[in-house]
């Protein structure tokens, strides 16, 4: 299992992804005087000590997707399925983004977004989750080949 390429690839994938849900993914800053509010996957913490969870559907994409590459990890004996698994969390991811640019957005006109540098580990979970694949594929490719031989 661990002498596989793919697994390494998806282990990093996980870490991106753990480390997206633990930091700040944007702010929302006032134009004026005031306190701003960071924003992370499980909510969003308002300036004035507050918590909402609005933020929570990006929390539970990407903590799908984490639970989905360790899973794939453990299924290196089906290639098929682990190729398709994959191909969903690429999918989640890209819902994640699409989910992050609804929600992320602040109510009012009164406050810019400054996105985080945390918003791009996503996108490098979705190379890795390509890079996993194509080493899948490759590795399906080299069986079917090897069993043109017997």
């Amino acid at each position: 299992m661990w002498q596989r390429k793919q697994t390494v690839f998806l282990i990093l994938a996980v870490v991106f992804c753990i480390l997206c849900l633990s930091l700040p993914i944007a702010a929302w800053m006032p134009q004026q005087l005031g306190t701003g509010s960071v924003v992370y996957n499980l909510g969003i913490s308002n300036g004035d000590g507050t918590f909402s969870l609005k933020t929570l559907p990006l929390f539970i994409i990407l903590t799908l997707s984490a639970t989905l590459a360790v899973v794939t990890i453990f299924l290196f004996k089906n290639r098929k399925l682990q190729k398709n698994l994959c191909s969903i969390n690429i999918f989640l991811i890209v819902v994640w983004y699409i989910v992050f640019a609804a929600i992320g957005q602040p109510d009012t006109k009164s406050l810019e977004m400054r996105v985080g540098y945390a918003a791009c580990f996503p996108m490098a979970a979705v190379i890795f989750y390509f890079l996993a694949r194509h080493g899948i594929v490759a590795d399906e490719k080299l069986v079917r080949s090897t069993e043109h031989f017997r």
